[in-house]
């Protein structure tokens, strides 16, 4: 997991247990997604955004990484 995805989880409980809930496969997608921005501080953003979707109830990975692109 990226360390910037893990460092945001790590202080939204509400995040993490809608991160909890994704299958294997969207939460490996979603990592992904993190990765491939080469930017820490673009990362991190891109981390608080999904977060934000994560604590909104969202699950459909395209509107997950709608922002994260």
């Amino acid at each position: 997991m990226p360390e910037e995805l893990s460092a945001v989880l790590e202080t939204d409980y509400e995040a993490i247990e809608g991160f909890k809930k994704l299958t294997d496969g969207k939460k490996r997608s979603l990592m992904y997604h993190i990765l491939q921005i080469k930017n820490t501080q673009t990362r991190v953003d891109k981390a608080l955004l999904l977060c934000d979707k994560l604590t909104r109830g969202f699950t459909d990975i395209h509107e997950l990484v709608k922002s994260t692109r």
